[in-house]
């Protein structure tokens, strides 16, 4: 955002994952302040789109302008209006000023897979980005021309102006800072389960917060580490987490099932394999 043409980017990663907690992070005041030299000249619109009914190229601007409203249009008179020229007239102002447009987008997939945005919708936010200073940030579970409603979706050049961001598992000095600084700071330190946590959850965030909110609550109510109070939170982490690796499992392609066998029986991947291997 801070380049002297803001750069759209799209986060990829599967479900769960953490996209929408770092599209909050990102759309943060303090984040903005913290990482923006001149933080008060960027405007930021945080959009879900699952919670959004998009019956039409209307409806997707009146859900932008929302999200700028309460913040910033009040404070500036600029008439806009819920189609092609009024977006276009807002962000020509906004550029005019020496502003930048960010639009931060959680479930992006909810438009590229919707009839009702057509190419000529694409041209159109694509020419907004390369003649304005206006980026997108989104999130999809896939790479976002595998999820188009159409081929002529997928050929778009809209899809050229981004850079994409695979998330992915923590790093293992990530995940142990998870694990031990939140729970110390809470007066039960997890850092003496941290074996036991990475045994249930990986590096995955959202697993390694259930397995941690787990403990956390048995050292609250007065447990100490034993078997017997591992083994109860084993159960009390699958009782909530397997529906979600039932999801994630599911998910996977053939090879990829075919391949996850193989590495749990103790083979390693082949050679042909290891492009199947880092995706996972």
């Amino acid at each position: 955002a801070a380049a002297s043409r803001p750069q759209s980017i799209s986060l990829v990663g599967n479900r769960r994952i953490g996209k929408s907690s770092l599209l909050y992070y990102l759309y943060h005041p303090a984040t903005r302040k913290k990482f923006l030299a001149d933080p008060e000249m960027y405007m930021f619109a945080f959009i879900d789109f699952q919670q959004e009914q998009l019956s039409s190229v209307q409806a997707f601007f009146e859900v932008i302008y929302d999200a700028l409203y309460q913040e910033y249009l009040e404070k500036f008179s600029i008439p806009v209006s819920p189609d092609y020229s009024g977006f276009k007239d807002l962000v020509r102002a906004l550029d005019a000023q020496g502003r930048r447009l960010i639009i931060l987008v959680d479930e992006f997939d909810m438009v590229t897979t919707n009839p009702v945005f057509d190419v000529d919708f694409f041209a159109f936010l694509r020419s907004m980005a390369n003649k304005y200073n206006l980026a997108y940030v989104v999130t999809t579970a896939e790479d976002l021309q595998s999820l188009c409603h159409s081929q002529q979706i997928a050929a778009s050049p809209f899809f050229n102006i981004f850079s994409n961001f695979n998330l992915g598992p923590f790093k293992h000095e990530e995940a142990q800072e998870l694990i031990a600084q939140p729970s110390e700071a809470a007066g039960h330190s997890l850092e003496p389960f941290a074996e036991e946590i990475f045994a249930f959850a990986g590096y995955l965030p959202f697993f390694l917060q259930i397995a941690c909110s787990v403990f956390f609550e048995l050292l609250k109510n007065g447990r100490s580490k034993s078997r017997e109070t591992i083994q109860e939170a084993k159960t009390l982490f699958l009782e909530e987490a397997e529906v979600h690796f039932k999801h994630l499992w599911e998910k996977l392609s053939p090879n990829e099932v075919a391949l996850v066998r193989k590495i749990i029986s103790g083979k390693k991947p082949k050679e042909s394999e290891q492009y199947l291997a880092n995706k996972l």
